[in-house]
């Protein structure tokens, strides 16, 4: 009787065990990618950065260089704040609108391969323009675009490999190779063989046209990823928040990260400043910021051991403080010794400070709630935190760099400096005050399956 019923009703199909879920380990011991599919994965991760790298980095001057009556005269003495407020707003809404596209009409690489052809399309659209509200609304498509190909490159990967803890951090630090080899070339090597500098033009935007394009076809080659239907995942993470906005100590955990976030916001005028101070080949010498990154990364799990979260997030907002401390000393003194070391405190301030209250979060919120809690630290640090701090940028450019009706702008960098550098000062002191590492029900992550934390598909590589 039983076998006829079994013939009757026919068997509803279960899905695979997913190995790179968290919480559903797979069953099997988990097999090593081929490495041709390594190589491809880190070639797409290489292009991601690449294409951002190239241009947003330089941007800053290229504003500064066009604001009041320098330049082309385009934009308003606030614009390199308003202009940063645009990724913050792409982090905010992009995600879930776009990946909601994602999960129900298109696979991953073919919505990766239209979103970087629409990239390329607004960033050339954007290099033609002469007016500032023109440049605004193109940057805001832009970001509206580009954020979401970070989840999706991610989330592929994260699909197409079996052990998503030993294969994918190696894979994702290409990314961060692309976004060094676009400063070398933009900084470097463009001035070297050329002639002539252009991080004050044009030009890096129409390289990085060339960069989206490349990575648009180069989608088309990857392997066919079917939609992974994160979004409704996603939303019901969001859904369950609400509880967790009852817990006190996760919600000043998030504020005070929040204002540690938008004090790092400033750091986006960093090259805008090196090439007011004359320093040659500035965007190369940035890069050597995200080369410290990956050493702070290798050394987070020994540290976390050794100092435990609390005192690594304090030494991570402290080395923020210290380093636009030593911007307003290079600035006031003339000198340029200070910058080095306030460039390679970059590792120690990003991956301590993002990456470390990440993992915190994880910690406090538990299995149950660890999405929705990942979700509310991405939003409120990636989004309002850098919005936030994005208008805080601009209003202080307006005041003390270039102040409407002065010609040629001041450019007061050393009291520039030191207002991000007394927000980190409060956040620190307010970190020390009232961060607890002693969380309600602690809980550590598996050694077989540890989360990808969502803060790492932030813009910066």
């Amino acid at each position: 009787m039983s076998a006829d019923l079994s013939k009757a009703v026919p068997a509803v199909p279960q899905p695979a065990p997913n190995p790179y879920d968290p919480n559903h380990p797979a069953d099997e011991p988990l097999s090593a990618p081929p490495p041709l599919l390594r190589t491809r994965l880190a070639a797409m991760m290489f292009l991601q950065y690449a294409s951002l790298g190239l241009w947003s980095v330089t941007f800053g001057t290229f504003v500064g260089a066009n604001t009041g009556k320098q330049g082309a005269g385009i934009f308003s003495e606030s614009f390199v704040g308003d202009a940063a407020s645009a990724g913050a707003l792409g982090a905010i809404f992009a995600p879930l609108a776009i990946g909601w596209l994602a999960d129900r009409w298109l696979a991953s690489e073919r919505m990766l391969c239209v979103l970087h052809a629409a990239c390329a399309a607004i960033l050339l659209a954007i290099a033609q323009q002469q007016t500032q509200i023109g440049f605004y609304f193109g940057l805001l498509a832009y970001y509206q675009c580009y954020v979401p190909t970070v989840t999706l490159s991610n989330s592929l990967s994260m699909q197409q490999l079996t052990n998503t803890a030993a294969d994918f951090p190696p894979i994702r630090a290409v990314g961060t190779s692309g976004w060094i080899a676009a400063g070398l070339l933009i900084g470097w090597l463009w001035p070297t063989v050329f002639g002539a500098e252009i991080e004050s033009l044009r030009t890096p935007m129409l390289v990085a046209v060339g960069a989206h394009v490349a990575q648009s076809l180069y989608c088309l080659t990857l392997p066919h990823t079917p939609p992974a239907h994160r979004v409704q995942r996603q939303i019901a993470q969001l859904a369950q928040g609400g509880g967790l906005v009852r817990r006190k100590e996760i919600v000043t955990f998030i504020v005070l990260s929040m204002l540690a976030c938008m004090g790092a916001q400033f750091y986006n005028v960093l090259n805008l400043f090196l090439n007011q101070q004359h320093i040659q080949y500035a965007a190369a010498k940035q890069s050597f910021g995200q080369l410290t990154e990956v050493v702070a990364m290798v050394m987070l799990p020994a540290a976390t051991a050794w100092l435990g979260l609390k005192r690594l997030m304090l030494l991570g907002v402290a080395a923020w403080g210290l380093r636009y401390l030593m911007l307003s000393g290079s600035a006031s003194s003339g000198s340029g010794w200070l910058l080095a070391p306030a460039i390679a405190l970059h590792g120690v301030s990003y991956v301590w400070v993002y990456m470390s209250g990440a993992l915190f979060i994880d910690r406090m919120a538990g299995p149950r709630a660890r999405g929705a809690a990942q979700g509310m630290f991405a939003l409120a640090t990636l989004g309002v935190g850098h919005l936030c701090g994005a208008l805080m940028v601009g209003g202080a450019q307006a005041w003390l760099l270039t102040p409407a009706g002065v010609n040629p702008p001041p450019y007061h960098w050393e009291a520039f400096w030191l207002i991000p550098a007394g927000l980190m000062g409060v956040a620190m002191v307010l970190f020390a005050l009232f961060f607890s590492e002693q969380p309600n029900a602690p809980t550590q992550p598996k050694p077989d399956a540890p989360v990808v934390p969502r803060v790492a598909e932030g813009l910066e590589p």
